[in-house]
Formats: C-alpha cells, sequence, structure tokens
C-alpha cells in the first residue's frame, strides 16, 4: 500500500524489510478495513492503521508470541484484547503528505490515487517503521514483526496508552523482550487476503445491494411481476421446490443454462423463505439441491455419501428467523459463485478505458459478452463451497474428504 510503495525517499521506502513484516503489515490492514466495513466505502479510503490496529494483527497472527507476551505481562489476554477492541477508530496523527517521484506521476490513476494516500498508516505506525529500518541497516539485520510491535509499545501512541492502563511502565518494559526473542510465524497472506475479501464483502453486502438496486427502477416492475406470480400461488414460492420436475421441463432453446440457472435460485429462495431469512446464501443453494434428480444428489450417492443426511444436518442448524423478506436478496457468497455460459472481454485494454471519468453508461460500452459453450451443472453450487470455508455446507464437503479435484 502507500508505505510500502513510496519511491521516491530511502527513509520511507519500506520495502526492503522482512518479507514477513511486509505480509503482516498488509494483511493487518486489510483487517482495519474489515472492523470498519460498517462505516461504508467512502470513510473506507481514509481509513488509517494506527498502532493498536497493528497489535490486534499480532494477537490475530502471532499466537506464540502474543501468549508469552501477557504471560509476561500476568495480564489475561481477553483483558488486553477488550481494551485494544474498545480503542475503534485510530485518534493518532496522520504523517505529512507524500512527494511523488516522475515515475509515480506516470502510473494509472488507480494506482497514483493509492499512493497519495497518506493516511494508509498514521504518522506513529511510520515513525515506528523508520526507526526499525534504520535499526536494521544499522545492524545489517532485516526488522521483524516483534521488532515493531516493540517500537510501537517504547513509543508515544495509542497502543502504549492503553496497555498502561493495566500495568506499570516498568512492567510493560520488562516484557517487551518476549516479543523480540519470540520466533514470528509467517502470515498466510493468500488465505488471509481471500478471508478478509470476502468478509469485508459480506459485511457490506447489504448496504451495496441496497445502493445497487436503488439505482435500477426496471427491478420494480419485475418484482410486481413477481408479486403477481406468488398471489396466485403462494405454495410454489414457500415450499420446498421439487428440482427433478423443473429440470424436466422443455426449455427456451438456446436459453437452457440461463433457465436452469434461475430454476435453482429459485429453489434456494423457497429453502430460505421457508425460514425467513433476510438473504438467500450458498447454504440454501445446497440444501435445495439435495435432493433426487439434481447432478448433486447423483454425484453424492456415487461417493458413498447419503445426500438426505446431508440435508438433515442442514435443515437442523440453518437459522429460522420469525419474520421475513417476501424477496430476500442473495447474499455475497451466493452471488459471486453463480455459475455462468458467458464471458465478458473488454473490446480495448483496460488501460486505455478512463474509469475516473467516463460515466458507467459510457464504460459498459466497451465489455461485450461471448459464449463459452459450458453445458449447466448445480455442481458448480457444490464446488463453489471449497472456496466459502464460513459456509455450513463446507464443513460437510471436508468431513467428507471431499477437494476441487474429485469434482
Amino acid at each position: 500500500m502507500g508505505f510500502l510503495s513510496d519511491r521516491d525517499s530511502s527513509e520511507q521506502n519500506f520495502t526492503g524489510m522482512n518479507p514477513s513484516l511486509v505480509q503482516f503489515l498488509l494483511v493487518t490492514q486489510q483487517e482495519t478495513a474489515l472492523r470498519n466495513a460498517h462505516l461504508g466505502l467512502d470513510a473506507l479510503e481514509n481509513q488509517m492503521m494506527g498502532s493498536v490496529d497493528i497489535v490486534l494483527g499480532l494477537f490475530q497472527h502471532q499466537h506464540e508470541m502474543t501468549d508469552r507476551w501477557c504471560g509476561a505481562l500476568s495480564v489475561d489476554q481477553e483483558k488486553i484484547l477488550e481494551l485494544l477492541n474498545s480503542v475503534g477508530d485510530t485518534n493518532e496523527p496522520a504523517p505529512e503528505p507524500n512527494a511523488f517521484s516522475a515515475e509515480a506521476a506516470e502510473l494509472d490513476p488507480g494506482a497514483k490515487r493509492m499512493l497519495q494516500n497518506n493516511r494508509v498508516v498514521s504518522s506513529v505506525v511510520r515513525d515506528a517503521l523508520k526507526r526499525i529500518k534504520h535499526h536494521g541497516k544499522q545492524t545489517g539485520t532485516q526488522p521483524k514483526i516483534g521488532d515493531l510491535a516493540v517500537a510501537l509499545l517504547e513509543g508515544e501512541g495509542e497502543v502504549r496508552d492503553t496497555v498502561l492502563q493495566v500495568v506499570s511502565p516498568d512492567e510493560l518494559e520488562r516484557s517487551l523482550s518476549v516479543l523480540k526473542e519470540t520466533p514470528e510465524k509467517p502470515v498466510d497472506f493468500m488465505a488471509a487476503t481471500m478471508s478478509n475479501m470476502r468478509g469485508l464483502l459480506d459485511k457490506m453486502w447489504p448496504k451495496l445491494q441496497e445502493e445497487a438496486l436503488s439505482n435500477r427502477p426496471e427491478l420494480a416492475r419485475a418484482q410486481a411481476v413477481k408479486d403477481e406470480l406468488y398471489e396466485q400461488d403462494p405454495s410454489r414460492y414457500e415450499e420446498r421446490l421439487p428440482l427433478s420436475d423443473a429440470y424436466s421441463r422443455e426449455l427456451p432453446e438456446g436459453k437452457e443454462f440461463l433457465a436452469l440457472t434461475g430454476l435453482c435460485l429459485h429453489a434456494a429462495g423457497n429453502e430460505a423463505r421457508i425460514r425467513k431469512a433476510p438473504f438467500v446464501t450458498l447454504d440454501h443453494m445446497i440444501a435445495a439441491l439435495l435432493q433426487p434428480g439434481t447432478h448433486t444428489f447423483d454425484f453424492l450417492e456415487s461417493r458413498g455419501i447419503d445426500p438426505e443426511s446431508w440435508y438433515k444436518q442442514l435443515d437442523k442448524r440453518l437459522a429460522r428467523q420469525e419474520s421475513g423478506p417476501r424477496w430476500p436478496e442473495n447474499s455475497r457468497d451466493l452471488t459471486m459463485n453463480l455459475p455462468s455460459d458467458q464471458k465478458m472481454e473488454t473490446t480495448r485494454p483496460i488501460s486505455e478505458i478512463d474509469f475516473d471519468n467516463l460515466p458507467r453508461e459510457e464504460i459498459l460500452k466497451f465489455y461485450q459478452s461471448k459464449p463459452t459453450g459450458e453445458e449447466f451443472s448445480d455442481l458448480h453450487f457444490l464446488k463453489a463451497v471449497l472456496n466459502e470455508p464460513q459456509t455450513l455446507s463446507h464443513g460437510l464437503l471436508t468431513s467428507a474428504g471431499l477437494t476441487a479435484s474429485d469434482f
């Protein structure tokens, strides 16, 4: 991010740091945004990572280090975490604005905006990073995660003030050697990033959906049609949809893929409505597919798995509400895993499209849809579960030993 990308000052160029520390900082920055996702996209663009956020990241990713440190402080770990979480958005001062090199000026607008964001980290964090890098140059070593934690706890910042609420300065000083001496554990950057991205989208999804739907008046007409169909036969929407019957119907030629995807969404929507759920989730989709006549049912039986048993487990664990919307919106995990027999391509290179200054309608003109030739299979949803570890269905698949190669 900004503090890792600055190229015009050797003092601010931290790219020579220990890769584990760099990945730790990037993941911690993501988690700072995740904690503040309720503020909305505009607020997140100005989100600044402070000293407390760094030490919260330590508790998240360096368990041995924080266990030993709290032991040295003789303070319960939960108490420290409670105090750190109570701080919320940092009030530490922002650093001075960055200057930019000619190289930065040639970047595309999106990358340039990222570099220009001088609020990526607080001045307290940036000063600590400068100090540990300077010390690393003097000693011929690369600064580590524990070194950054010590620099923050020794300096003037919110994390030191917070910890000093429960320990004395002398007790804190004596505990710091543990942070330096405990071997750091490399952060699984890709796994953490994917998890944080999913978490961020999940938290922001209701607001994103609300904004997207408010800008599409044609959806109101579609809603009126759905309401009319519902009134004609409520059972078609409030009971489990038999997909074996639906799959056997004659479908519009050339629209089979789209029609079958729509039938599955209808069935998943019914599972959500039966439980008065606010959103239709990937778990609702899997519950809908665990019935005879689906590709998912046949696949599981071929692997010696009882689909009916899986349905009973899901049915028991899926939350039931006292009330819910007639037309629950699709959740993030379902929306991002919808199959398609079309792929979008741009008619010109991405670098030539002015995303910042062109209206959405003009940008869409640079995209075109092309058929992939794929045939529909509801197994797509079952395979998608492997990429969504927060789902109930994920536990069913992993306990059965199913992996991506099985699909």
